[in-house]
């Protein structure tokens, strides 16, 4: 039983479904959460690579295949993804 003239027990109380939903409980929706800023990070490498050689190929440039993937892995991994290997298509 809580003491009524207890603030802080009663903002305890108050405050206890909030901190289970958010703080023991928040691993469960953490893989989730992971899996879906990979994802956001990889799409958002693939625009940069985009553009990037989109900028070198209409500046003239002439780029071989080996410097091009090079420049995705780094891209990929500058935006955060952990592993570039499995987004090459």
């Amino acid at each position: 039983m809580v003491d009524p003239k207890d603030a802080r027990a009663i903002d305890i109380k108050y405050h206890l479904p909030c901190w289970v939903k958010h703080v023991q409980r928040s691993h469960q929706d953490s893989q989730a959460e992971l899996e879906e800023d990979k994802a956001i990070s990889i799409v958002s490498a693939d625009i940069k690579f985009y553009y990037f050689m989109n900028t070198l190929l209409n500046s003239g440039a002439i780029l071989n295949i080996a410097d091009v993937h090079q420049a995705y892995e780094d891209i990929v991994i500058a935006n955060g993804a952990e592993d570039p290997a499995i987004t090459v298509r």
